[in-house]
């Protein structure tokens, strides 16, 4: 009965996935933004084919600096 209830942990990681990918596009534009690191995002060769090999989706984790660091932030 559970099970019947819950979507697909796919459909959970997709869904988990495209909304991060949208926050780290807008986050990445953000001025006071530094360098944002997210997976969907990688430009460098070798960190898109290992993407490619170790996952189907990016996640939804990101990283960030932001300029001015502590102070910048806060």
């Amino acid at each position: 009965m559970l099970d019947s209830r819950l979507p697909p942990s796919g459909c959970v990681m997709n869904r988990q996935s495209k909304n991060a990918q949208r926050i780290a596009e807008a986050l990445a534009k953000h001025p006071k933004i530094k360098r944002l690191i997210y997976p969907s995002l990688f430009t460098d060769a070798e960190q898109v084919r290992i993407r490619d090999a170790q996952t189907d989706y990016p996640g939804s984790l990101m990283s960030l600096e932001v300029q001015g660091g502590k102070t910048g932030a806060f």
